[in-house]
């Protein structure tokens, strides 16, 4: 009877014992199906952190090409002083000396403070410098000027004043007749129209 009683109590312990696995089993079954519903949740919101920083890496690397590719195009313009009595003559003369196109925005060009733009005025250059053929060059707005590309603002052809000891001594006059009565401003910017990047080019060199 004993041994009926303890096989029994054996039983139960091994039951009960069997049904506490089970409880611990099911226990951390639903534990881990918690994490596993976290899971997606973490991969998401990752996803999204990465989408971002791809799009804030994207417009970074967008901004640097397009200041990289505005300053390979930067236009520049100088004022030449041409008395070298070569075969296109003498007188001031633009050059285009920057990496890319120069815009014309606005372009004035005075004669003794006279608004010769337009070239409607041009007997009075004529009688200041004592010549008869001089030639007026003007800028539309919206003109381009290329890359290396002359432009002559005041020329006096060859044949106006040819080469000779007197007409050094001549032109060096004309010259500061020069300097002392045109003046001119140009506004220019680059093929980008960006209007924070506009430059500004005046003649005479030294204010008057």
């Amino acid at each position: 009877m004993i041994n009926s009683l303890k096989n029994i109590s054996d039983s139960i312990a091994i039951i009960t014992q069997n049904n506490m696995k089970d409880t611990i089993n099911v226990i951390i079954l639903n534990s881990d199906s918690v994490y596993l519903k976290l899971i997606p949740i973490l991969i998401a919101i990752l996803a999204l952190f990465v989408t971002a920083y791809s799009i804030y890496i994207s417009r970074k690397t967008l901004y640097s090409n397009i200041q990289h590719n505005k300053l390979s195009v930067q236009p520049l313009l100088n004022t030449n002083e041409d008395f070298t009595f070569s075969d296109q003559g003498i007188g001031i003369k633009l050059i285009s000396c920057g990496l890319g196109p120069a815009i014309i925005e606005n372009f004035q060009l005075l004669w003794n403070g006279t608004d010769i733009t337009n070239n409607d005025n041009p007997i009075i250059i004529y009688d200041s410098l004592n010549i008869h053929n001089v030639q007026l060059g003007t800028l539309m707005k919206n003109g381009i000027l290329g890359k290396d590309y002359i432009h002559w603002i005041l020329r006096i052809p060859p044949a106006e004043l040819p080469f000779n000891r007197n007409n050094i001594i001549r032109s060096n006059e004309i010259l500061e007749l020069i300097r002392k009565n045109l003046s001119y401003t140009i506004v220019y910017t680059s093929i980008y129209r960006d209007n924070k990047n506009e430059y500004t080019l005046k003649y005479p060199f030294i204010k008057k």
